[in-house]
């Protein structure tokens, strides 16, 4: 997902260089890197709270 991220970051700064903001695929790339950071975010989220509901329970069963 990483190596994803920074290849669209990468293919948008380049293109950012050459063309308009506001160009149909300078658009469209970034609406692509949005949806991969998007889902990158929600995978760390969902991590975080699987690892602090482990830590709850670990810790209201030595309660």
């Amino acid at each position: 997902m990483i190596v994803q991220i920074e290849e669209l970051r990468s293919q948008l700064h380049a293109m950012i260089q050459e063309r308009s903001l506001t160009d149909s695929d300078v658009l469209a790339l970034s609406q692509e890197l949005d949806i991969a950071l998007n889902r990158y975010w929600e995978l760390v989220n969902r991590r975080s709270l699987v690892q602090n509901l482990a830590y709850i329970r670990d810790h209201a069963a030595a309660v």
